[in-house]
């Protein structure tokens, strides 16, 4: 037996409350409030509550309850595209000419303790703020937009002196000029600006003498990109074809690494009849390879059509980039890929999507015409070029009329390392100084790499760590001088050597000559002329392993200046979209507008020259719907993912699209080749990367259109995984907060894996650690374009409104004693009502009822009030449900809130101990 007790609440219409009711609602035990509603919150006169207006962009605080309070709006047609905090005052921006009750210029700040909005300034931007960055270590406010003044898109407000300014280097024009997105490179020491815009480094727009290695036969299989590449010599390497053919003409596998004649016996190899083959080759030392070439056979009865290439040591199967025989176009395949029986064809190159650094791979033969799939070419690309300080891995590679080499002064020896991988050891040559040697006197070490073709390479100094080689503290720093070509300054760059793991050091970046018997590149490394370190027991180590020469682009139109790239417009060297600024820099006659010094290019000014040419260069920039880098996030381990509108036609991350990384000198294609739409922000947390975007897929459309609006892209494993299934709009900005993603957008509906729809208005939250959509706290419905932390626990988000509430729930909440300012605490438990009614009694039923339909097909709960039979005695309910037994729920009491009832009843009857969730029937 239950004991009933009944509370009492009175609603009267058109009389303002002078106070909050003081319920003590845990006298009561477990409280709950349950109806067909989405969000709710203690009522208002209206007279102090204005509607809102969705043609205005509206500004919600959300507490660390998700709890949502309206702060201001904006006027009609104005937007909040950006925010951020420095120093407890959060400044809003966007497109807008008043906040609140205050005229401001498309920025204003907001002070939550005194509730109070400002305008910065006069002479603020003139027009829309795209982006806004909070500058902790400078004590400055950067926005970034489309503007003239004070900066070109670019101006910075000092909250000290209470004034504007345009950035050191005036700005950005070129393109779109747009500023979209201003942020920190990981260790906060330069400022990235991303956007749509040019920047410009000079060059004297020569032509180089030089021409591509003659000794490289042409195939209409490959690309001059693909040419250009250097093989890998793999005489030391170990390589297997099995199982093989009996014909002892066509049985080793060695002849087609490099065969001497045409495609016949002894240069050509034969897998076994009707078998899959296996072609195995191992390095036991660690190469970078950027792809593969195969050439097939084309003896009677004999052919490969059908591959995949697995890397060692990872053991992943690799997607490929090969150039499509009939378009002309550049096509993706993995798992098979095909291999023409064009006779023709000499051999047809397939790469990878950027540099891997390798041990060997696995070439799988695994569909074949005739009797057993063949090969006549097996090869495998590099980068562009490259150079071993140890002479026994520079063998000489296929189509090369000598190998690469080296030179050296002073005393080198030989030292091994094991690595991590079971039978790889890594070995390099290491000279001992004398701790106060000159530098002229100290030892040298030359590397002379054969280069194929004329273009555009990074060079780069592979220094191995210390931990292995077990040589820390005799560890210094080196010179390295690099000459490019006839012509062509000489770049010369300071390399520390202490790094504990491998580490990959830019030297150059910019025009190379190919060898010739006139020419060669030279490498040289030397003490540097004031090294670092104390050394130990008074000697230094120096230490040579390789150099890498990555190619970036073919082509003999180019750049004199030493340290810069290949030239995209003449006499310059052409960026698109990314600018990069040390906080050291303190240039003073820089213009961003127009062409900027040699002094201020950094190595990762590089990445905008590579977008400029893989974007397809002016022409490519200029159609209707404009390329733009929207997002920036830089990861700890130095890779820069960036997120937009775009798709690159050439280049190392050739066939990307609105979703790239830059590392270790390269634009790097991701996984599946990006994203299918426009991306608008990026968000890391860890090796956890949340994309936001107009995307429903990755590029090749990998996951079945599970990733709408919303992906997570895993940094270290370089997979793409869903949340949920996205939802049902276009996602504007995401934020990070208590281990939740908060999304802001264009949508009605977060969407389950089974593509199921649960309601959710503009504003949504994704819970990292149970991994899926959760209750945001506050409802509110709209088109969002902003959500960013106020503090560590707050946020604040912005859109077109169209109605909001305090607390979201679906259908039913808990209540809890609050306090006097807040009233009652709230915690919405997540069931959704699609029905409430009351129902009169007809003439043939004694009593009416009410009845609440749950949004489950599986439950269906009926409250019937029964007659009061005794004066004065409350009445009694009983509660019906079936269908299913979705769990089982008490609530010592119960509120059914049911709107459509309110012209009826008077009262909210607060039932005893009811049970819901269990099958058959029981009174109360």
């Amino acid at each position: 037996m239950f004991t009933t007790r009944v509370l009492v609440f009175s609603i009267f219409s058109n009389v303002a409350l002078a106070a909050l009711p003081l319920v003590d609602f845990d006298r009561m035990g477990t409280v709950g409030l349950a109806g067909a509603f989405a969000g709710l919150e203690l009522f208002q006169n209206s007279s102090s509550s204005p509607a809102f207006d969705p043609e205005s962009s509206t500004l919600l605080s959300r507490d660390v309850d998700g709890a949502l309070t309206r702060l201001a709006s904006t006027n009609p047609g104005g937007k909040v595209s950006a925010g951020c905090n420095l120093n407890n005052i959060f400044y809003v921006a966007g497109s807008f000419s008043s906040i609140s009750s205050t005229s401001a210029n498309n920025i204003a700040s907001y002070t939550s303790s005194s509730d109070s909005f400002a305008s910065l300034g006069s002479n603020g931007p003139n027009g829309d703020i795209d982006t806004i960055f909070c500058d902790a270590t400078g004590n400055k406010v950067w926005v970034g937009g489309s503007f003239t003044s004070p900066g070109s898109n670019i101006a910075v407000w000092d909250p000290k002196a209470g004034s504007w300014s345009q950035p050191p280097f005036v700005g950005v024009t070129g393109a779109q000029s747009r500023v979209l997105s201003i942020t920190t490179n990981a260790s906060d020491s330069s400022i990235f600006f991303a956007g749509s815009f040019i920047t410009a480094f000079p060059g004297s727009g020569t032509t180089l003498n030089g021409t591509n290695n003659p000794n490289v036969p042409f195939s209409n299989g490959a690309t001059p990109f693909s040419s250009s590449l250097v093989p890998v010599p793999l005489g030391n390497a170990q390589v297997d074809g099995s199982p093989s053919t009996s014909d002892a003409q066509f049985s080793n596998v060695q002849n087609i690494l490099c065969p001497t004649g045409a495609d016949g016996p002894n240069n050509s190899w034969f897998a076994a009849d009707s078998s899959e083959a296996l072609v195995t080759v191992q390095t036991f030392s660690f190469i970078s390879a950027n792809g593969i070439r195969l050439g097939n056979t084309f003896q009677s009865n004999h052919g490969t059509t059908g591959f995949s290439v697995t890397t060692l040591p990872d053991n992943a199967v690799q997607t490929l980039h090969y150039r499509d025989l009939v378009t002309g176009q550049i096509q993706t395949c993995s798992n098979p890929c095909p291999l023409s029986s064009d006779s023709s064809l000499l051999y047809q190159d397939f790469l990878f999507g950027n540099t891997l650094t390798i041990t060997g791979i696995q070439l799988k033969l695994s569909q074949f015409t005739g009797a057993s799939a063949g090969l006549h070419i097996l090869q495998l690309l590099s980068s562009g070029a490259f150079a071993s300080s140890v002479d026994s891995n520079n063998g000489l590679s296929c189509f090369a009329p000598n190998p690469s080499n080296t030179t050296q002064t002073g005393n080198w020896a030989a030292k091994v390392a094991n690595t991590d991988i079971a039978g790889t050891t890594q070995t390099v040559l290491v000279a001992s100084v004398d701790v106060g040697t000159p530098a002229a006197n100290g030892p040298t070490f030359t590397w002379i790499p054969y280069v194929s073709a004329t273009g555009k390479y990074d060079i780069n100094l592979l220094v191995p760590g210390c931990t292995n080689f077990q040589d820390c503290a005799l560890r210094t720093s080196v010179k390295v001088t690099v000459f490019p070509g006839e012509g062509l300054q000489p770049s010369v760059t300071t390399i520390p050597q202490q790094n504990t793991g491998d580490a990959t050091m830019l030297l150059y970046s910019g025009p190379i000559l190919p060898s010739s018997p006139d020419f060669v590149v030279t490498i040289t490394m030397a003490l540097a002329d004031d090294p670092i370190g104390s050394g130990q027991g008074g000697k230094y180590e120096i230490v040579a392993d390789r150099v890498q020469l990555v190619l970036k682009s073919v082509g003999n139109s180019t750049s004199s200046d030493s340290g810069s790239a290949s030239g995209s417009t003449e006499g310059t060297n052409s960026g698109f979209g990314f600018l990069e600024w040390p906080r050291s820099f303190t240039v003073t006659d820089a213009d961003a507008t127009q062409t900027l010094p040699n002094s201020t290019l950094t190595p990762l000014d590089i990445l905008g020259v590579d977008m400029f040419s893989g974007a397809g260069g002016s022409d490519g920039l200029a159609f209707a719907n404009p390329s733009a880098i929207t997002a920036v996030a830089h990861h700890p381990s130095g890779t820069i993912f960036l997120g937009g509108n775009f798709t690159l036609s050439s280049g190392s991350a050739s066939g990307s699209a609105n979703l790239v990384a830059f590392k270790s000198g390269a634009l790097s294609s991701l996984s599946n080749d990006g994203l299918n739409g426009p991306v608008t922000s990026l968000l890391l947390n860890g090796d956890q990367l949340f994309v936001g975007g107009g995307f429903s897929d990755t590029l090749s459309g990998s996951t079945s259109g599970k990733l709408k609006g919303v992906a997570l892209y895993n940094v270290q494993s370089g997979t793409w995984g869903p949340l949920g299934a996205g939802l049902n709009g276009p996602v504007a900005s995401l934020s990070l907060a208590n281990e939740e993603v908060l999304v802001a957008g264009n949508f009605t509906e977060v969407l389950t894996l089974s593509d199921e729809g649960v309601p959710v208005a503009g504003f949504a939250t994704w819970d990292m650690g149970k991994g899926a959509w959760v209750n945001s706290g506050g409802f509110v419905m709209g088109s969002m374009t902003f959500v960013g932390n106020e503090t560590s626990s707050t946020q604040l988000i912005a859109g077109n409104v169209m109605a909001a509430r305090k607390v979201g729930a679906s259908g039913m909440v808990i209540l809890k004693n609050g306090n006097t300012q807040t009233g009652p605490a709230i915690t919405p438990l997540g069931a959704q009502f699609d029905s409430c009614y009351y129902h009169r009694p007809t003439p043939s039923e004694s009593y009416p009822f009410i009845r609440l339909g749950v949004a489950s097909a599986s439950v269906k709960v009926v409250l019937q009030a029964k007659p009061v039979n005794t004066v004065g005695a409350p009445p009694s309910f009983s509660t019906s449900t079936r269908t299913g037994r979705p769990g089982r729920s008490f609530l010592d009491q119960l509120v059914f809130l049911c709107g459509s009832c309110y012209h009826r009843w008077q009262l909210l009857v607060l039932f005893s101990r009811i049970v819901y969730g269990f099958g058959g029937h029981r009174s109360l």
